[in-house]
């Protein structure tokens, strides 16, 4: 890469400082100002701060940009750069509403520049591995999907904006589920039809709290996703995808990250009912392999957002289009939960 590129940051909360420390690690990037309504913010000398972030995309030579505000900025921020030719990468979900996602896609295609939502789950390098499993049949014919995502704040509430449904356009579905809902359609395609339940019995606010999501895919394959914002046991993130050869999971906590393939055995007796290391257990369990194990002391954050600035900085630098980034179908799909919940009603994915 030949031409360094300038970012700006607009939000500097956890996320915010986040992007700011992986972008320090990128060649050829460079974070040359911040914008917060916070005007106690302490920054290196090199980096100008803003309050107003039309001022400062006005004022600085900026190729790219951060959008790390509550979801109800996001489209008035990413409409005003995209029109100014500035290359945005959001942080999820991209808007409110499907209709302004379609039109944020229209500007950037028009414009030429790359427009990408910070789904990170897909950048996570064991993911890249379940993924490449899938592909290569080594589960066999894939019948089923589920997740889980699980946590809480110590015991506390979720911050500020979160509990407000004009700032966040919901609770744990858009804040968490949202990225099981782009994950699932990348690893095993389009959902067809979603049924979901929530309810809000922990914070009792006007958005959900816990809700489960059921669906079924173009190809048949069934699909649930169990998402929490009041886990007591902390950080709990699980994925399974059931084959007819092998079943594949992958768990994250505050610990580990771990990815692992187990299969069923037969012999002649599969159900005899030995005991086993004081475990009742079916007999022909057996762990094929433990794929890695991985120290996630520092957090998947850290590493996925790495990888994923790092997707977008070498876009930019290659103009090439974002492929594992289709936005405005995920915002289809959360829309969708939400019409199942308040229709009570299982709800059919239009093509858009």
């Amino acid at each position: 890469m030949t031409k360094e590129i300038k970012i700006a940051i607009i939000g500097y909360g956890k996320r915010g400082k986040t992007h700011l420390r992986n972008y320090s690690k990128i060649n050829g990037a460079k974070v040359v100002a911040i914008c917060d309504v916070d005007n106690n913010i302490i920054l290196d000398r090199n980096i100008k701060y803003y309050q107003d972030f039309k001022k400062m995309i006005d004022s600085e030579k900026i190729d790219a940009i951060s959008i790390c505000t509550p979801t109800n900025e996001h489209y008035p921020i990413a409409l005003y750069c995209l029109r100014k030719g500035i290359h945005v990468l959001c942080e999820k979900p991209i808007t409110l509403t499907i209709k302004q996602a379609q039109e944020l896609s229209y500007v950037a295609q028009k414009n030429k520049l790359t427009l990408q939502v910070g789904y990170h789950l897909k950048f996570d390098g064991l993911i890249s591995k379940f993924k490449s499993i899938i592909n290569s049949n080594e589960l066999g014919k894939i019948l089923m999907i589920r997740a889980r995502q699980a946590h809480d704040w110590g015991g506390l509430k979720p911050f500020g904006w979160l509990l407000n449904k004009s700032k966040s356009g919901g609770g744990t579905i858009i804040d968490n589920a949202s990225h099981y809902l782009n994950l699932f359609e990348y690893l095993l395609g389009n959902i067809e039809e979603i049924h979901a339940f929530s309810n809000n019995l922990s914070f009792k606010k006007d958005v959900e709290d816990n809700a489960i999501i059921t669906m079924k895919f173009k190809t048949g394959i069934l699909g649930e996703i169990e998402t929490s914002w009041q886990d007591s046991s902390g950080r709990n993130n699980q994925l399974l995808v059931y084959g007819s050869k092998a079943t594949a999971e992958y768990k994250e906590t505050n610990i580990e990250r771990t990815l692992e393939i187990k299969k069923y055995t037969q012999d002649k007796d599969e159900w005899n009912r030995s005991i086993r290391e004081n475990i009742y257990l079916p007999k022909g369990i057996e762990q094929l392999s433990k794929k890695n194990n991985i120290d996630n002391s520092k957090g998947l954050l850290f590493e996925s957002t790495e990888n994923m600035l790092h997707y977008f900085i070498d876009s930019i630098g290659k103009q090439k289009a974002i492929i594992p980034n289709n936005f405005t179908r995920t915002q289809q799909l959360i829309n969708s939960v939400y019409e199942s919940i308040a229709k009570k009603r299982v709800i059919k994915i239009k093509q858009i």
